[in-house]
């Protein structure tokens, strides 16, 4: 039997009951404004949340904790008659997942709440995820629920350090931005600095900042990003490309919580957050001394690995889905659905940019494309030549057997063939794989795959 699909509607029963589904699947609860989530009769697991701003009044925020700190998060949908920006910015940062106005936005509600009765599944653990107030943050695969998990903890934690790690592409700076607004120091500074983009001789002063007359164009002190990011969190992205020296002078700083600008003799004392990033094999630069182990393992208490798009199939067309429909409402363009083609082109494609390069490709159809339907051919054309040309080297063929089999078994297959071809040389077959060292070690791990004995 199919499970029952909650909705919980805060909103006068007259003006929302037709919106609502006429499954018999389907239990939609009409609840006070002053109702709280889990309580006074409201579902503990509703799946849709219809919460009409103007009938809650002051109270959104106390609902919108509520729900997120449901077990399960729902889709919520905030509706309003007046829209404002500033109950936009309320309603999504607070959890809400969309923000529509009515009368306008009617035929959208209905087809969030159409899409989330359709999604349903018999299993539980098959539900979409989330994180409050980023979207673009979605898991219905395992991989990626896996990692909400530890963000989730992460978050209630409060850890001080937190090491991301993956592709370009993949949404590092996303979950690095979630860990900060949904913690306790959300309204405190979030401090972003890209390793890559500072020349490593400016770097260090960015950092630390600088007293006047320092060197030659210092005529003024200036503080550094670490000053700035006091009492909340300082985001290190790409840090795998610092220098040595620089990734000893920071890991100075991190562990005594004080440090001194450039030129200058007073120690300023600091209490923050580090969130590092990086697309680098880190044991791997350490082991060609490109990287300090001692940084390494200060920073990696707390680690979050996000994988490739192409590990990702069940969220690509939630993904898509969802940036076809902000960037539509973005340009003012009409809704367009995906045909059935462009879907099953782009669950099969392997995505080597991630999901920024799905992002973009579906931004790009959205604001060029002209017909009914988002179809093949406005898809980008590199995008479809890179897929038609497929690859070359040496290519893995398999016979599926018309009744399927175990994915993991195929993917044991698979490590264990590319491990044996490379000698069990552990960093050559994660770079052929397209996956770090770490997650090519759990992999032999949990395959119990055993490196066969010298000779």
């Amino acid at each position: 039997m199919n499970e029952r699909i909650h909705v919980v509607v805060y909103g006068p029963a007259a003006e929302y009951l037709d919106l609502i589904p006429g499954e018999d699947r389907v239990e939609c609860f009409f609840v006070r404004p002053e109702a709280v989530p889990g309580e006074d009769g409201v579902t503990a697991t509703p799946m849709f949340v219809l919460l009409d701003i103007d009938y809650v009044g002051g109270g959104l925020e106390r609902v919108l904790r509520g729900l997120s700190a449901l077990d399960s998060r729902p889709r919520i949908a905030a509706v309003t008659r007046e829209p404002t920006a500033d109950s936009a910015v309320r309603a999504l940062t607070g959890g809400a997942t969309d923000y529509f106005a009515l009368p306008r936005d009617r035929e959208r509600v209905v087809a969030a709440i159409a899409e989330v009765v359709g999604e349903a599944a018999p299993a539980r653990e098959s539900r979409l995820q989330t994180l409050p107030g980023f979207p673009d943050i979605v898991a219905r695969c395992e991989a990626m629920r896996e990692v909400l998990d530890v963000v989730r903890k992460v978050i209630d934690s409060g850890a001080s350090t937190v090491l991301i790690r993956g592709d370009t592409g993949t949404g590092k700076e996303l979950i690095a931005r979630a860990v900060h607004y949904q913690s306790t120091r959300h309204d405190q500074p979030f401090i972003e600095v890209n390793c890559t983009a500072i020349p490593e001789t400016l770097l260090e002063a960015e950092l630390f900042g600088y007293e006047a007359g320092a060197f030659t164009d210092a005529r003024t002190a200036k503080a550094g990003l670490l000053q700035l990011a006091h009492g909340g969190t300082l985001f290190l992205d790409e840090l795998g490309d610092m220098s040595l020296a620089l990734q000893g002078k920071l890991l100075r700083a991190i562990e005594t919580k004080r440090f001194r600008r450039l030129g200058g003799t007073k120690e300023i004392e600091v209490v923050m957050h580090i969130i590092a990033a990086t697309s680098k094999n880190l044991e791997e630069a350490i082991a060609q001394g490109l990287f300090r182990s001692d940084l390494y393992y200060r920073l990696n208490v707390v680690a979050v690995e996000l994988p490739p798009l192409r590990e990702r199939a069940d969220d690509v067309l939630i993904l898509a889905d969802h940036f076809a429909r902000r960037y539509a409402e973005q340009y003012r363009k009409p809704p367009r659905a995906l045909t059935g083609e462009a879907r099953e082109f782009l669950r099969g494609y392997p995505w080597p940019g991630n999901v920024r390069e799905l992002k973009n490709t579906i931004e790009r159809a959205v604001l060029l494309g002209e017909g009914a339907e988002i179809g093949l051919e406005d898809l980008s054309p590199a995008v479809r030549l890179r897929r038609q040309s497929g690859g070359g080297g040496e290519r893995l063929v398999i016979d599926l057997p018309s009744g399927g089999v175990a994915f993991d078994e195929y993917e044991r297959r698979i490590v264990a063939h590319v491990l044996e071809r490379n000698g069990w040389n552990r960093s050559q077959t994660a770079r052929e794989l397209g996956i770090s060292r770490p997650r090519l070690l759990r992999k032999i791990e949990k395959y119990e795959l055993e490196e066969p004995a010298a000779p």
